[in-house]
């Protein structure tokens, strides 16, 4: 299965050190946040 850009970003966002994200409501940031729901860690 292909990987999604969006899953790509937040793993390299967490390989990076980045453990917390800020979003502002309603921006069309769903994809973002679907894709941090799927991260295991």
């Amino acid at each position: 299965m292909r990987q999604r850009m969006v899953d790509y970003l937040m793993n390299r966002l967490y390989e990076a050190g980045v453990h917390h994200v800020f979003f502002v409501p309603g921006t069309g940031d769903m994809h973002l946040t679907d894709a941090l729901a799927r991260k295991e860690e």
